[in-house]
């Protein structure tokens, strides 16, 4: 019985490093060496957060657009898209 146990905890360590080594590169190490790469070419940005990345960042933008009376011209990008009008001036 001990032998059987044994046998299913080792095969299902085997099974399960390569699944987990392949989770680990497909949610941080991939995202990582593309930052790396745009970096390199002379893009700049945010830096990668790990699944929820810019969310907050987000949100707290388009409180504070809403926040603000909206102009009376056609620019509405201010009000429509803030984070990224933001973004655009920044980087």
């Amino acid at each position: 019985m001990r032998e059987i146990l044994l046998a299913l905890v080792i095969t299902a360590a085997v099974l399960l490093v390569p699944w987990t080594w392949k989770a680990f590169s497909w949610i941080w190490l991939k995202p990582k060496k593309l930052e790396n790469c745009l970096r390199e070419q002379g893009l700049k940005g945010t830096s990668y957060k790990l699944l929820l990345g810019d969310i907050k960042e987000m949100i707290n933008c388009m409180k504070a657009a809403r926040t603000e009376p909206m102009e009376l011209s056609h620019k509405i990008v201010p009000r429509v898209m803030p984070f990224l009008r933001d973004n655009v001036q920044k980087y």
